[in-house]
């Protein structure tokens, strides 16, 4: 496994756990945010989260 899916798994775990595209783009290095979405790629678990935001909730 190279050095680019290590940065790949890291930019997209510190992405799933609330960091800020300012904090990522601070980590990786890049200096534009366009260089850093191939990187930051969620995963099946983290869509379906932010897509329950969206459930109506129940009262009771």
């Amino acid at each position: 496994m190279g050095p680019a899916r290590f940065r790949h798994s890291a930019l997209t775990h510190l992405g799933e756990a609330g960091a800020s595209l300012l904090m990522l783009m601070a980590k990786s290095r890049h200096e534009k945010p366009e260089n850093l979405q191939r990187y930051c790629k969620p995963s099946p678990d983290a869509i379906a989260e932010i897509t329950s935001l969206l459930a109506p909730r129940t009262s009771g």
